[in-house]
């Protein structure tokens, strides 16, 4: 599989194996990756989010859905990827309505992180391709 170039992402996982293979993965990439514990500790602001963020369902934030709706409508309009033990239905009319985009079910599996990293890279692309020709054309 050919990976993305070198996208920025940002992980908002607890500590533990998820955190351990993402931080693998992305020194093996050569992705630039920064790690925090819940969104409220995000220092990168919400106007400088990277264009592909992972987000712990686990994290003790409020409601992960609600932290993805604020991540996901965010003025750089990342690309979230859920990561939850669980994968079913449910969790996915749940996160499509939170406007999430993927969801990676926990231990994740480098393979797994690997193709979601490359659809999210070439969403946010694509969306951000749109946005900015709109803008061009609405002068």
């Amino acid at each position: 599989m050919t990976l993305p170039p070198k996208p920025s992402i940002l992980a908002i996982v607890p500590e533990g194996a998820d955190r351990v293979t993402l931080d693998a993965i992305s020194r093996s990439a050569g992705w630039e990756l920064v790690f925090e514990g819940s969104l409220a500790a995000t220092s990168i602001g919400m106007e400088g989010l990277p264009p592909i963020v992972f987000y712990d369902c686990r994290i003790p934030d409020p409601e992960w859905s609600r932290s993805v709706r604020v991540l996901s409508r965010s003025a750089s309009r990342p690309c979230v990827i859920l990561v939850s033990p669980r994968c079913d239905r449910n969790l996915w009319d749940e996160l499509e309505r939170a406007g999430g985009s993927d969801i990676l079910r926990s231990p994740i599996e480098p393979e797994q992180v690997l193709a979601a990293v490359r659809r999210a890279w070439l969403l946010w692309q694509s969306q951000n391709h749109v946005r900015l020709r709109r803008e061009l054309f609405s002068r």
